[in-house]
């Protein structure tokens, strides 16, 4: 037999371990939340302390992105702008419990804009082009 045609003993140290189960473990969560009618004024007033409230999360990459879903592009840049809701997508170990817990803790579901009986919380595979 020659050296080439020997078997191979393949070997990874426990910390490449850890990081393949911690990465495997991680999964994306598409988020759609409607906001409730008449709640425009509150959004605006309340959208410093959602912004901050998600900051650490954008920070570590645990939120990918998000933004607010509109009723329509207007011709005119600048505000007001027509707010009917907010996609977020998360990179998460915890499930789709830890994903409904972010959302009820977040400044505009507190404030009644989030109407989370009618949130899609969906399983994602996000994509990234070049």
């Amino acid at each position: 037999m020659l050296e080439t045609d020997k078997p191979r003993k393949i070997s990874s140290t426990a910390s490449q371990i850890t990081n393949i189960t911690v990465m495997a473990s991680e999964a994306e969560w598409l988020v759609q939340v409607h906001d409730k009618p008449g709640v425009l004024q509150t959004r605006f007033q309340h959208g410093a302390e959602h912004m901050a409230y998600h900051q650490p999360s954008r920070d570590s990459g645990r939120l990918v992105f998000s933004g607010p879903t509109l009723k329509s592009h207007s011709a005119a840049s600048g505000f007001p702008i027509d707010v009917t809701g907010s996609v977020l997508v998360f990179r998460l170990s915890g499930g789709e419990e830890e994903v409904r817990e972010i959302l009820e803790n977040d400044p505009l579901a507190k404030a009644g804009v989030w109407d989370l009986e009618t949130t899609t919380v969906t399983p994602f595979k996000l994509f990234r082009s070049q």
